[in-house]
């Protein structure tokens, strides 16, 4: 694996003053299964449930995910970064969030 020294930037003004915000974990039981043990890590305050369903905020479509969420010191906004497993590959995405996700979410 090559790992490139990369600076995180906000999605929305390329700003590289960045605040970790929250984790979100999605472990499913199984393929295409919408329960196995969901964990979110905000505000000091770990949560868990069982929905790890695309509704639930899973960035998966049928497997497990990762979602790390940080806010922007410039404009206050929100960007993720989304590990995903997609047919045998695990893949990194960068994206806007639109409005602020809440313990659990």
């Amino acid at each position: 694996m090559k790992v490139e020294d990369e600076v995180l930037r906000c999605a929305e003004c390329n700003c590289e003053s960045m605040q970790p915000y929250q984790v979100d974990v999605f472990n499913r039981a199984g393929e295409d299964n919408d329960k196995g043990l969901h964990v979110t890590i905000a505000d000091q305050v770990i949560t868990q449930d069982d929905d790890v369903s695309r509704d639930a905020g899973n960035p998966s479509k049928r497997r497990s995910g990762v979602k790390l969420l940080f806010r922007c010191e410039r404009c206050n906004a929100l960007t993720a970064i989304v590990l995903v497993h997609h047919k045998g590959q695990t893949l990194i995405c960068r994206h806007s969030v639109a409005e602020t996700p809440q313990n659990g979410s």
